[in-house]
C-alpha cells in the first residue's frame, strides 16, 4: 500500500506510534529499577484463532467479528511497539537520545538495561529490522479495511510474515510458530 505524506492513514499510523512510545517510556521508567523486569506484551489467543478461521473456512463468513477486532488491536499494537523497541534500542535510524531528549529524559536512557527490559522470555530483544515494514505496510491495510472478512485475512497475512522467525511468531500469538505450524496443516486437512 502507497501512502502519500497527506492521507489520513499515515497520519493514524504517526499518531498510534507516538502514543506507543509514551506508553514503552512510562513502562520502562516505572519498572527500571526492578530487577528482571520485563515490558508487558498481548498475543492473539491461538485456539480462537483456529477457531475463527475454521468458522470462516466452514461457513465463508466471520462469526466471532468482535474476537477479530481484538486481534487486529493486538497485531497494531505489537507492530507499533516493536517499531519502538526498534528504535529506542538503537537499531534503526532513529536516535535513541534524542527521543529521550525530546521526552524530557537524560540521553542514554535507554541502554543496555533497556534491552533486558525488552527480551522476551527466551531472552530475544522484542525489535525487527526484517520483518517491521512489511508489517507496517499491512497495519495501515488493517487501518482501512472495511470488514471482519478483510481483517481477518490481513491477520493471516501478518502471521505468516511472522512465522518465518520463530521468536517473531511467538511475539504475536500463543505457541508461536507451533501454532501457526499446526494451524496451517490443520487448514490443509480442512481443505482436502
Amino acid at each position: 500500500m502507497s501512502l502519500k505524506l497527506d492521507d489520513p492513514l499515515l497520519y493514524r499510523f504517526v499518531e498510534m506510534i507516538d502514543d506507543e512510545y509514551e506508553a514503552v517510556i512510562n513502562e520502562w521508567l516505572e519498572k527500571q529499577d526492578s530487577v528482571g523486569a520485563r515490558q508487558s506484551w498481548r498475543l492473539i489467543p491461538g485456539e480462537r484463532y483456529r477457531k475463527i478461521l475454521d468458522d470462516f473456512m466452514r461457513y465463508g463468513f466471520v462469526r466471532d467479528e468482535a474476537g477479530v477486532e481484538k486481534m487486529v488491536d493486538i497485531v497494531i499494537g505489537n507492530v507499533a511497539r516493536l517499531h519502538v523497541n526498534t528504535d529506542l534500542s538503537g537499531h534503526s535510524q532513529v536516535d535513541p537520545d534524542e527521543i529521550a531528549e525530546f521526552h524530557g529524559l537524560e540521553p542514554e536512557v535507554f541502554g543496555e538495561d533497556f534491552g533486558d527490559f525488552i527480551r522476551d522470555p527466551q531472552g530475544a530483544w522484542r525489535i525487527s529490522d526484517f520483518a517491521l515494514k512489511p508489517l507496517e505496510n499491512i497495519v495501515f491495510e488493517m487501518l482501512d479495511a472495511p470488514d471482519a472478512r478483510a481483517k481477518l485475512l490481513l491477520i493471516d497475512r501478518a502471521l505468516q510474515i511472522t512465522h518465518m522467525r520463530s521468536d517473531l511468531a511467538s511475539w504475536f500469538i500463543e505457541g508461536g510458530a507451533n501454532t501457526l505450524t499446526f494451524i496451517f496443516h490443520y487448514g490443509e486437512e480442512l481443505a482436502a
